[in-house]
């Protein structure tokens, strides 16, 4: 039996830190050694953005998004509870 790998790495998100997440801490990046927490590719989690499935960034510069910690924990929680 497969596994989710959403829930391949345990995500302690009860201490809800602020911040922002950049792309590669969401979907993990091998050349920076970082797991991912939502392991999906580039290409997936952007479509996942345009149908409404995953959060929205926000701007930090005119070359520059992130997403907003608290957003994803919020939608890592949403995942794991549709499980």
């Amino acid at each position: 039996m497969l596994q989710d790998p959403i829930f391949h790495y345990h995500i302690d998100t009860s201490t809800r830190e602020t911040g922002f997440f950049r792309i590669w801490d969401i979907i993990g990046c091998k050349k920076r050694g970082i797991k991912p927490l939502i392991p999906v590719c580039k290409a997936q989690w952007y479509l996942g953005m345009a149908s409404g499935k995953y959060p929205k960034p926000v701007s930090l510069g005119v070359r520059t998004i992130a997403w907003r910690k608290s957003d994803i924990y919020d939608l890592i929680d949403r995942l794991s509870a549709d499980k």
